[in-house]
């Protein structure tokens, strides 16, 4: 850029003066990093300053030496870099000190009776020294040429009054009296009269702009050029009044009053930039002319102080930006980083402030690109700078209105304020909030949606990411608050970013809760309400949302439906703080993980009771409701937390849920809900309790009729199901008392199965078999009932066996079922034969040509008709019959003739074993009816009247220990008794 543009850059938060009064700063001077701040109480300060990097560039100033110079107030103040010195003028006083420790000079300390002095650093090739001229009240002006070593009086000159003000060059000097300006030639010793004073102003100033030109501060504001002679080349310039300052740089003119500092171009005759500045009591510029220092002295702040100085170039990087020069910005960019690299080579081991600097500005200026190309509707490429900035997330949620807590005090920085090019010329901020999206979305034409999706993917994608990292609360809150502003009911949560809001909740880690959920009540989203509700802990208010939904009561179309309410409830029961900081949920599908063994806890029992009442009273779809919890319930067979231990089973009558309050609450109001609960409990939880098994027959019956009489299919064929398969597989079922019931209603003619099926569980097969075959004329049916029928017998006697091997536990003997007198087959083949029907009679052919295993070929035998044909089917039967009949006969002989010899072979025994212990009749055999198996417990005919048995006659044993032989030698126990026991 052409023109050269300063700004104000303030002290840093922690700098501080300390000092007494609150308007104490009266003069200063500076050179190098020291600026020298005398006060009104006589106290002369060194100070070091530094540029540093906060929220802009400031300066940070530092107390270094305080010294108490006099008792009255320092008014001028001048330093040179050549001799070293500080030269401070108090009262009538000019004190000289060593400007790196504060101390009076060794070359000269103290000059009287003065009453203004100028003070100008020199160069002439190798050789450095600074001019003093001392205006005394003695009406003369002394010249001194002072260097590091030493300070010489060069030349003492007259003149006509008391000067109040002086400036001085190599040959020549102005300055100021109450009425005049003079100017003198330091060679001729010439007094010229240049300027009259015709002003009130109480102090006049005097500023060298060239080696023969000065600029005064004139009549009228006015600042006029003069050289040593008193002519003015050039038109005077306009200043302001109240003047406390004057410098110049080049062709720059610096005129600092006590609220302003304009710059003004000594060639151009006009102003080019104002800047704020308030109460100001002194002022000055560094000796390299670059900086102007200004000292404030608020009378809320105390003294402060700030520098006026060309602006850093992330400023002209952003006069860049605002006049959409981001090319050129970023080209700054990359010029000042080679800058920096060139520096740490040369001085690696002092440049880590540098790299600070840049970094904080680089990043200063990537925000404002960012805001730039977000201003100006280019999102998806301001993504790119944002995310490289030192982006505060609160200026962007600023920008959406709603984003940020309501109530939360934040000031949008100005400095990141876009303006257009006119505008951004100006020095001082335009005090102004910036553009929202709704002004955006007007001057762009752009949906504020779009606006709204940028941001959620923004967010998202940098979630945990360095630049949200001390605002990670705002960011989560604001990613809520835009799901619910683009959420649609036909499509994914916001833009697809989360699969549904459980997960969007779930993911969540620190939130305002307060804030959110006033946000979500305004815009109606109850269900999500709903969730942060719970996430927070508050399961009551939670639940009592989604019941509000679930029934209808308010409307929400993010609300899944009535399935998801009995869902939070199940979760509650289940897991109650499985929602609780960042964890996903589980509610789909709900009702395959409900019928499962669960272990469910208490802390919410009683708030899930309230509500399964709620819905039951609630009538028409709190039933359909709670139907679905009352499924999820059965399968909880376990209770933790606070109950007691008789609760933990679920079987005291007092905690809400066991089994008994559930059912209580049900019947009689709800049968068919009691009777899903007791399938579910039964079939998929695997309670065994007995009373529950004749309970859910019974209902089952009673619903079935009252379906049948209702004339509802689909639920009565639902039923019927479901009551098949409870005869099935339930074997402590009423069975006389169903049979009785369905005999007695009108609809018997509908529920053949499950009459058939009652029969068969009572062994009835000749009337269950006739009404299939004779009066159904149902053969098919009548082979399915056969063949289940001899399932079940199979399934008897294999845990029958089971039980003996297993040697029997608590209740084994009550297990133990005698076996039928004829199977179902035997029956069919039985009436089948009996009947007249050419096509039965065909069909019992058929089954004795099948070989069924298990026939009384006895019986079937006896009912052959006289007349039957002897074909090669039957010829094949018989032989198997007269097998059969031989093979049984010759093994009943056996086992009779074995056991009578093994008992004939005991007694003898006996006897022998009494006669020789000497001991007739101690150890006699004691078998009665009731002996039981030492081993198993089982009793010694357990496996038939003719069985073997073993007696065992041991000191150790009673008389009547017996046991079965298989019981001996599966236990080992022939190997843990001595040689000499008898065993029978």
């Amino acid at each position: 850029m052409g023109v050269e543009f300063y700004a104000v850059y303030k002290a840093s938060y922690d700098t501080r003066l300390f000092l007494d009064e609150p308007s104490s700063v009266s003069a200063m001077c500076s050179f190098g990093n020291l600026l020298f701040v005398g006060c009104v109480d006589g106290q002369l300060l060194q100070i070091v300053f530094d540029e540093i990097e906060e929220r802009g560039t400031c300066y940070s100033f530092n107390v270094i030496f305080s010294r108490q110079i006099s008792k009255n107030p320092v008014s001028l103040l001048r330093a040179s870099q050549s001799a070293d010195l500080v030269v401070a003028l108090s009262g009538a006083k000019l004190q000289f000190f060593d400007a790196e420790k504060l101390e009076c000079s060794s070359l000269r300390q103290t000059l009287d009776n003065i009453s203004t002095f100028s003070l100008v650093d020199y160069s002439m090739g190798a050789e450095h020294h600074s001019v003093l001229a001392v205006c005394n009240l003695s009406l003369t002006l002394q010249v001194y040429r002072a260097t590091k070593s030493r300070i010489d009086l060069v030349n003492t000159i007259n003149i006509p009054a008391t000067a109040i003000a002086m400036q001085c060059r190599d040959s020549f000097a102005v300055f100021a009296t109450d009425h005049k300006y003079y100017s003198v030639s330091l060679k001729t010793r010439k007094c010229t009269d240049i300027l009259d004073r015709c002003d009130s102003r109480d102090k006049p100033l005097i500023e060298t702009v060239s080696e023969e030109e000065f600029l005064l501060s004139g009549p009228g504001s006015l600042g006029i050029f003069v050289n040593a002679n008193g002519q003015s080349d050039r038109p005077p310039l306009t200043l302001s009044a109240n003047l406390s300052g004057l410098f110049s740089r080049q062709q720059l003119v610096f005129a600092v009053d006590d609220e302003f500092v304009s710059i003004h171009c000594a060639n151009q005759q006009k102003q080019l930039q104002t800047l704020v500045v308030k109460d100001v009591s002194a002022a000055c510029m560094s000796l390299n002319r670059k900086m102007v220092f200004v000292a404030s002295n608020s009378t809320t702040e105390g003294p402060c102080l700030c520098i006026i100085r060309p602006e850093t170039w992330d400023l002209v990087a952003r006069r860049l930006i605002m006049a959409g020069c981001l090319s050129d910005a970023s080209d700054l960019i990359d010029r000042e980083y080679a800058k920096l690299i060139d520096l740490c080579n040369r001085r690696p081991a002092t440049s880590s402030n540098a790299k600070n600097i840049f970094n904080t500005r680089s990043k200063r200026v990537y925000t404002l690109m960012g805001f730039y190309l977000f201003e100006t509707g280019h999102l998806d490429s301001c993504r790119e700078f944002f995310e490289k900035s030192s982006l505060d997330v609160r200026e962007l949620l600023y920008r959406f209105v709603d984003l940020l807590p309501r109530g939360y005090a934040f000031t949008a920085d100005p400095n990141l304020r876009i303006e257009s090019s006119a505008k951004a010329s100006f020095d001082t901020p335009v005090d102004e909030p910036p553009r929202t999206i709704f002004d955006l979305s007007e001057t762009l034409f752009l949906p504020v949606q779009d606006f709204r999706r940028f941001l959620l993917n923004f967010l998202i994608e940098n979630r945990y990411g360095r630049i949200f990292a001390t605002h990670l609360q705002f960011v989560e809150t604001a990613i809520v608050k835009l799901c619910v502003h683009l959420f649609e009911p036909c499509s994914p949560v916001g833009i697809g970013a989360f699969e549904n809001w459980e997960q969007l909740v779930g993911s969540l880690s620190n939130i305002d809760v307060n804030d959110l959920l006033d946000f979500l009540e305004e815009n109606r989203a109850y269900h999500v309400k709903a969730l942060v509700c719970r996430w927070n802990g508050d399961m009551e208010s939670a639940l009592n949302i989604w019941k509000s939904l679930a029934l209808g009561t308010v409307t929400d179309a993010a609300f899944p439906g009535p399935e998801f309410y009995t869902d939070a409830l199940y979760a509650a029961l289940v897991a109650p703080f499985a929602f609780r900081g960042h964890t996903a949920s589980f509610t789909q599908p709900a009702v395959a993980s409900k019928c499962s063994h669960s272990t469910g806890s208490s802390t919410f029992a009683r708030l899930v009771w309230a509500h399964l009442d709620c819905l039951l009273d609630a009538g028409g779809n709190g039933v359909k409701v709670a139907a679905a919890l009352i499924q999820g319930l059965a399968g909880i067979t376990t209770w933790t937390d606070d109950c007691p231990a008789t609760l933990a089973a679920g079987n005291s009558s007092t905690f809400v849920f066991a089994p008994a309050t559930v059912l209580k609450r049900l019947l009689p109001e709800h049968p068919a809900l009691a009777e899903n609960f007791l399938w579910c409990r039964i079939f998929k939880a695997g309670d065994k309790d007995q009373a529950h098994h004749v309970l859910l027959a019974e209902l089952q019956a009673r619903l079935l009729l009252q379906f049948a009489e209702a004339d509802d299919p689909k639920a009565l064929a639902q039923q019927r199901h479901r009551f098949r398969e409870t005869l099935l597989y339930l074997k402590d079922c009423p069975t006389e008392k169903l049979l009785e019931t369905l005999k007695t209603s009108p609809h018997f003619h509908r529920f053949t199965d499950e009459y058939v099926t009652l029969l068969g569980k009572l062994q009835k097969y000749t009337e269950a078999l006739e009404l299939l075959v004779l009066e159904k004329r149902n053969v098919k049916a009548a082979l399915n009932f056969c063949a289940w029928c001899a399932m079940s017998q199979a399934r008897q006697r294999v845990a029958e066996q089971s039980v003996l091997w297993l040697h029997g536990g608590d209740g084994a003997e009550s297990r133990v079922r005698n076996p039928p007198a004829v199977d179902a087959y035997t029956t069919l083949i039985r009436i089948l034969l009996d009947s007249s029907d050419p096509v039965l009679l065909k069909l019992s052919t058929r089954l004795l040509e099948a070989d069924i295993p298990g026939l009384d070929l006895t019986e079937i035998c006896r009912r052959l008709p006289e007349d039957w044909p002897l074909n090669n089917g039957v010829a094949d039967f018989l032989q198997r019959a007269v097998k059969s009949t031989v093979r049984q006969i010759s093994t009943y002989d056996l086992e009779l003739g074995l056991t009578t010899r093994l008992a004939s072979v005991s007694r003898e025994e006996a006897v022998a074993s009494t006669s020789c212990n000497g001991r007739a009749g101690a150890n006699v055999l004691w078998v009665t009816d009731d002996s039981t198996c030492d081993q198993c417990g089982l009793a010694l005919d357990a496996y038939g009247p003719h069985r073997p048995f073993a007696w065992i006659v041991s000191q150790g044993l009673p008389p009547s220990s017996v046991m079965h032989l298989h019981c001996l030698q599966s236990d080992s126990n022939l190997s843990h008794h001595s040689p000499d026991h008898n065993r029978c």
